[in-house]
């Protein structure tokens, strides 16, 4: 139980209380002047490796893009807390709930199509699932700004033991497949009495966001698994990118292995550890890349803004990074009682920040810790991770290092 409790974070959980203190910083600066300090890949990696040591990370990963493109990016220190190999470019970490602006990627993708729409209901798509009457009118943009009903599945001391059980335990041991877990776990919630009324409120839900994944899999076909390969990753040259499960296991020890934060320092997660994500869970948490991987993603958010990416144009972009919804933290994660107000786009908290919006992310599972910013107005964008569940402080001053942006 007590692994269950470092679940992934939100993005948003951290930024509302940034807006007043940054705010002047950022409006003073212009894309016309603008450089980031780290310019090469040289002189990143030296001013990471000196930001991994003042915060006692194992190993750390950071990319920097500007004017397009990827200007700078490298990883530094070691697999394993004391141990001697070296992760290189093409370790993978986890990046936590980050995966989830991935799957509102893929839901607009869908949508882009025609295979979806964003207010398609559950009871449209899913029907051979028996659902509670509450659910049936629950859209794929309730999904996408955590307005469903469903439980959250993001704080074990706020929920149902019995519920958190079935999903983290029962229901994995039983199915094996990532999309039998799927609809097996939606067959559960979609039968529980809901949390609140659907569309009522917003709190967080790493079963909503899952949900997702089994309507895109269930409207193309394909699994959800096969889906981001076949239109995110391999679009974008993300080869080596993965979802599900750690990056190191017993099939590949050479990968980054996650860390528990500790008093006394991070201690490093072993191979056969019992705690995991469920494979269900793939859709809210469950990718793992190279930090040149993550940096093409924040390329395509960076350059699709601006009506250059890949995938989608311009306005599909921007109806993922707008304010959708605002909600007050206290009521947006359980046993909150902070009341700064956070501003939902799709999988991404969005602030404003100099010329227009900035959009942010974080995720962690409790062994690793991720961050993407997209500045689209200073045509900039940073990702970094740390193979440790401590990494945030860490990352906040990476971003200051590398990029001369104030991120405290």
């Amino acid at each position: 139980m007590d692994n269950l409790k470092r679940f992934l974070r939100s993005p948003g959980r951290i930024f509302p209380t940034l807006l007043s203190l940054l705010w002047p910083f950022w409006s003073c600066l212009s894309p016309d002047t603008y450089r980031p300090i780290a310019g090469s890949n040289a002189e990143l990696v030296e001013l990471l490796e000196k930001v991994r040591r003042e915060y006692n990370q194992p190993a750390m990963g950071a990319a920097i893009i500007h004017n397009d493109r990827i200007v700078a990016e490298g990883v530094t220190g070691v697999t394993v807390l004391n141990e001697t190999r070296p992760v290189t470019p093409d370790s993978r970490f986890h990046i936590g709930s980050t995966t989830k602006g991935m799957t509102a990627l893929l839901i607009a993708i869908m949508v882009k199509k025609g295979e979806l729409k964003y207010d398609s209901t559950l009871s449209d798509v899913l029907t051979d699932i028996p659902m509670r009457s509450e659910y049936a009118r629950v859209t794929v943009r309730d999904l996408l700004l955590n307005r469903s009903g469903l439980l959250a599945f993001q704080n074990p001391i706020f929920e149902d033991p019995v519920h958190m059980e079935k999903l983290r335990t029962e229901i994995p041991a039983r199915y094996r497949d990532a999309r039998s877990q799927r609809r097996a776990m939606a067959e559960y919630v979609l039968n529980l009495p809901p949390q609140y009324a659907p569309g009522s409120r917003s709190v967080y839900s790493n079963v909503g966001w899952s949900i997702l994944g089994l309507v895109a899999e269930t409207v193309v076909g394909e699994s959800y698994e096969d889906l981001m390969h076949d239109e995110v990753f391999t679009p974008l040259g993300m080869q080596s990118a993965r979802i599900g499960g750690w990056p190191a296991d017993d099939g590949d020890r050479s990968q980054p292995r996650g860390h528990y934060a500790q008093t006394e320092g991070p201690r490093a997660q072993p191979l056969d550890d019992e705690y995991r994500l469920p494979l269900w869970m793939n859709p809210a948490g469950g990718v793992h890349c190279s930090i040149h991987e993550y940096a093409l993603y924040a390329r395509e958010n960076l350059l699709g803004l601006r009506g250059q990416g890949r995938l989608l144009a311009a306005g599909e972009y921007r109806e993922i990074h707008s304010i959708q919804n605002k909600v007050k933290a206290s009521e947006m994660y359980l046993g909150q009682d902070n009341d700064s107000v956070i501003n939902l786009g799709y999988g991404w908290a969005v602030l404003p920040g100099g010329d227009g919006l900035l959009s942010v992310a974080d995720g962690s599972g409790g062994t690793f810790y991720a961050r993407v910013i997209v500045f689209p107005w200073l045509r900039t964008a940073y990702v970094g991770f740390t193979n440790s569940g401590n990494g945030e402080p860490a990352l906040s001053a990476s971003i200051k290092a590398l990029t001369g942006l104030d991120w405290n």
